[in-house]
């Protein structure tokens, strides 16, 4: 999955870290793996992009963007 970053009150390059996922760069497409996005769905039980819609200087892309299957599957066996 992908996200990026675009804030006009920031110098780009800055540096935003998003609790449970990673760091964001300010002007850069980040690509996180599927278990960095396992992980925040986990800990926060909301998926990434349901996480940050509505903040307008971020774009969720790629697989990974939406529901993870996996993350959901473990949540209903109250597993890992």
């Amino acid at each position: 999955m992908k996200v990026e970053l675009n804030d006009e009150t920031l110098p780009k390059g800055t540096e935003l870290y998003v609790n449970d996922l990673g760091t964001l760069v300010n002007g850069e497409e980040v690509e996180f793996d599927d278990d960095a996005v396992e992980a925040f769905e986990l800990r926060t039980g909301t998926t990434v992009a349901e996480a940050l819609k509505g903040d307008a200087r971020i774009k969720v892309s790629g697989p990974g963007s939406q529901t993870h299957a996996k993350t959901e599957d473990k949540r209903k066996e109250g597993g890992e």
